[in-house]
């Protein structure tokens, strides 16, 4: 489907997509290092809400 998407749609909404899937990955690898289980929380919340 995205191969279909103009130069400017995957410029903008395509680019969000890529970022909000690394945000995903790297909130839930920080909050995995932490040690307290609010700190674990928060970073999965954080990671919920790029998934969103």
């Amino acid at each position: 489907m995205v191969t279909t998407w103009n130069q400017f749609e995957k410029n903008t909404l395509g680019s969000q997509i890529v970022r909000a899937a690394d945000s995903i990955v790297n909130n839930i690898a920080e909050g995995y290092s932490r040690v307290s289980t609010g700190e674990r929380l928060t970073f999965l919340m954080y990671s919920e809400g790029s998934l969103l």
